[in-house]
């Protein structure tokens, strides 16, 4: 150093309208990966486009920023496109690292209209192409990052006031994980009492279906 300032280099991968010193951005960012060459991040954001429209209250959408490990480019690409009027509100995205080459993102979606919660999931190569179409499920996701397992699954878990639901997923395979998770409180409209709709109930300890494992723990009341 010697009392020299170095070079600094930086991109701006997602530019963010509004003054100094708002707190609300209308922004979210929820997961942060590195490529052999990019940098990934997921997040959801309102419309950033228009400075004289923007508002950090309008309807959010997921989007994936790729940047050069370099600092020599970066792009942004938008995974869902809702409107002003949906009735969809999506959550803060999860990115997952399966290897140097391809990434899992999983987010939440609430339907004012149905009240109901769902899980979107896709896979990504290292440029944001996405590498398998958009898959909805009803599982549920929580502030716990899934991460990729040493068996190639990825895994987390969600809780509610009573139990403990570890969920396994095969993220080369998503089409194959159907169903939904029925949290205390909520109800999903389906009391059918089929396993097959992998409705998650605390009197059972293992379910296994359509490649998807849930393990069931019960917490102490």
């Amino acid at each position: 150093m010697d009392g020299k300032i170095t070079d600094i280099f930086y991109v701006l991968p997602f530019p963010i309208n509004g003054m100094g010193g708002d707190n609300a951005t209308g922004v979210s960012v929820g997961g942060f990966e590195l490529s052999s060459d990019h940098c990934l991040i997921a997040g959801n954001s309102v419309d950033q486009s228009d400075n004289e429209n923007y508002s950090s209250s309008g309807k959010r959408n997921i989007f994936l920023t790729i940047t050069g490990k370099e600092l020599d480019f970066s792009d942004t690409i938008w995974l869902t496109d809702y409107k002003e009027n949906s009735d969809i509100t999506v959550q803060t995205p999860s990115q997952v690292k399966l290897n140097e080459e391809q990434f899992l993102i999983l987010w939440e979606e609430y339907n004012s209209k149905s009240d109901k919660v769902k899980v979107k999931m896709v896979t990504v190569d290292a440029n944001g192409k996405k590498t398998s179409e958009i898959v909805e499920t009803g599982l549920r996701l929580s502030d716990f990052v899934p991460i990729l397992t040493a068996d190639g699954l990825v895994k987390w878990y969600v809780t509610d006031s009573e139990s403990v639901i570890f969920c396994a997923i095969n993220p080369y395979d998503l089409s194959s994980v159907k169903g939904e998770i029925k949290l205390k409180g909520e109800d999903t409209g389906n009391d059918s009492g089929n396993d097959n709709d992998m409705t998650v109930r605390r009197e059972k300890t293992l379910v296994t279906i359509m490649g998807m494992i849930m393990t069931l723990v019960s917490c102490p009341a």
